[in-house]
């Protein structure tokens, strides 16, 4: 799970992944509201608190609505892969 959160899409290059599905499930709520103001002791700690949060957005599930146009994403994405190519090719 912890690898998910600290991937980001734009690197996958597969901006319709469920990596990236779960990446924005957990930084849209589970990050701000639990993992940021808790420390946890063990991981056990930790899949128990992703899993009491999983079960309380089931509860009453609403759907992700982007708000983004799909060009402005796609200009974002390739604006992060030039980038991330120089980096590499430094």
């Amino acid at each position: 799970m912890l690898a998910v959160l600290a991937f980001p899409c734009f690197l996958s290059g597969l901006l319709a992944s469920p990596l990236c599905g779960a990446a924005l499930f957990f930084a849209c709520g589970l990050s701000e509201n639990q993992l940021r103001r808790s420390a946890f002791s063990s991981v056990p700690d930790l899949v128990s608190t992703i899993e009491q949060y999983v079960e309380k957005h089931n509860r009453d599930p609403k759907p992700f609505i982007w708000t983004a146009k799909a060009s402005d994403i796609l200009a974002k994405v390739t604006r992060a892969r030039k980038k991330l190519n120089k980096m590499q090719s430094v």
